[in-house]
């Protein structure tokens, strides 16, 4: 399979690859970068609370943690629906990069932690790569 090549005609990285397919699929429309980087922490909420609806206690009353997640993730999801909530925000820079290192090292965590449980390699990198390609075709939702 070819790859594509970025601008700089290098090979295109994983992260690059999901930027412009979430930009071809229509999500950073009127936003500037700071904008756009900001609603992704909604986006982050939202997705942290699809993740919770996967864990499942040995009891029958859900934990109190669950709950407040699933509630903050409703919330998000207004929110990251809403293009007036990201007009004129900005992000601290290092900051956000500081905590998507933090972000990562779960998310890799859990991916290979999932590989030890089920016995099968999980590249969660090139899920999301072809989880963003796939969505294009489904524009803003």
């Amino acid at each position: 399979m070819q790859r594509k090549l970025s601008e700089k005609g290098e090979r295109m990285q994983p992260q690059e690859k999901i930027y412009n397919a979430v930009v071809e699929r229509g999500y950073h429309e009127g936003l500037s970068e700071q904008e756009f980087a900001a609603k992704q922490v909604a986006k982050l909420g939202e997705e942290f609370g699809e993740l919770a609806e996967f864990v499942a206690s040995r009891t029958w009353n859900q934990p109190w943690w669950i709950y407040h997640i699933r509630n903050m993730s409703r919330d998000c999801r207004r929110a990251f629906d809403c293009i007036t909530e990201w007009s004129g925000m900005t992000i601290d820079v290092n900051g956000i990069r500081a905590e998507l290192a933090d972000v990562a090292v779960v998310v890799l965590l859990m991916s290979e932690t999932i590989s030890h449980i089920t016995g099968q390699p999980f590249d969660v990198i090139q899920a999301a790569v072809e989880k963003a390609e796939k969505d294009v075709e489904r524009g803003v939702r």
